[in-house]
């Protein structure tokens, strides 16, 4: 059993067909579990891969590709492949990975539709309809522009849950044209739910004591059992002023967080950096800032100046970051100063318009079978 624990998923599968002996031992939960641990501390980085988001066309359709890397920080990172994958969900974002598995979510008009993937499996689990809060004014209904979500396993409760925060609109308030359908959306604080994979339901947690306006979940992390979005507070028209909210699965609690201060302008995102969160700030001259946050209390760890015309941060990987460089791809090391060029003509190449970039990863946990198995993972 242990050396087939440290078997590809491909090949497992494969296994499955000799007989129900196999079978049963390959859907046990103990295997399972042995498996995720085997292949989540597997440090040998020699070969990863990542799937990008791309918008390819004026309707901002949404595809995604899957990118193959090879080398190390020795001998130096390039692209060994790329193919575009098949997701079951038409237009969706993606969301993780955590444990193998996606949190995927509609476009728009396709906002009500969410589902859990694991691609390394093939499975696709459908979530219910999002609950409507308790005693909601008859004037307000759901945003599609303005939700904000997260997937993280619960540790304390042994299940993989789905975070949304969501925010509504003023059905009383008349609009001329769609591209003004953003005026209806109020000031309302977000309301927050929280989906439960092993009990496949829904439950209303509560709003937010302030209304905030988040980034569209381009700047969000999961990490040490809690979630973190970077966005400002729009209440008292102080739009300027950037916060992080965290939400924590072991004390179901929600809480805002002060960012430090740096010099503006600047652009800045998160990413996780030695198990924690990390806040990055740079600018177009080059100078990059990266602090972490340690019991509470954020820790300047590099104050460097790496590149110039850097855009955006794609993703974040292996204590790197993956930014665009005037459509570049570039994997940058902060710890040693180190920079990869991954690929040129990236950002609107054939590539599409990449606008994320997550990790690839694999496991056995079935997001269809789970509240069955009640698949264990510490």
């Amino acid at each position: 059993m242990e050396i087939l624990s440290w078997l590809p998923v491909r090949s497992l599968l494969q296994f499955k067909v000799v007989s129900h002996l196999w079978y049963d031992m390959i859907k046990s939960p103990h295997f399972i579990s042995m498996h995720l641990k085997n292949y989540l501390n597997n440090n040998d980085d020699c070969r990863d891969c990542f799937i990008a988001r791309c918008t390819v066309t004026q309707a901002e359709e949404l595809c995604h590709k899957k990118i193959l890397i090879e080398g190390d920080a020795s001998q130096g990172f390039s692209i060994l492949g790329l193919e575009e994958t098949e997701t079951p969900m038409y237009n969706a974002y993606l969301c993780g990975p955590c444990d193998g598995i996606y949190y995927m979510c509609g476009m728009y008009s396709l906002c009500n539709e969410r589902g859990l993937w694991n691609p390394a499996l093939n499975e696709f689990k459908l979530l219910p309809c999002l609950i409507k809060k308790p005693n909601l004014a008859p004037r307000l209904a759901f945003s599609c522009y303005r939700e904000y979500y997260g997937f993280g396993y619960d540790r304390f409760t042994k299940d993989y849950k789905v975070i949304i925060m969501k925010g509504y609109t003023d059905t009383r308030r008349k609009v001329s044209d769609y591209n003004d359908y953003y005026y209806k959306v109020t000031d309302y604080p977000l309301s927050v739910f929280i989906y439960s994979l092993r009990n496949d339901s829904w439950r209303y947690w509560g709003d937010l004591r302030k209304s905030y306006f988040l980034n569209c979940n381009t700047c969000y992390v999961f990490v040490n059992d809690s979630f973190y979005w970077l966005g400002t507070r729009e209440a008292y028209g102080d739009q300027n002023f950037e916060v992080i909210i965290s939400f924590n699965l072991a004390t179901d609690t929600c809480q805002e967080l002060k960012l430090p201060d740096y010099e503006k302008p600047a652009k800045d995102s998160l990413a996780i950096h030695d198990d924690s969160v990390a806040f990055l700030v740079w600018n177009y001259d080059g100078c990059f800032v990266m602090w972490s946050l340690v019991e509470g209390l954020w820790i300047k760890k590099y104050n460097t100046h790496f590149l110039s015309s850097v855009y955006d941060q794609l993703g974040h990987w292996d204590n790197k970051i993956l930014f665009n460089r005037n459509d570049e791809l570039v994997l940058y090391d902060p710890k040693t100063k180190q920079t990869w060029v991954l690929a040129k003509n990236f950002k609107y190449g054939f590539y599409g318009w990449c606008n994320n970039i997550s990790a690839y990863e694999e496991s056995l946990v079935s997001v269809k079978d789970f509240g069955k198995t009640l698949t264990e993972l510490e």
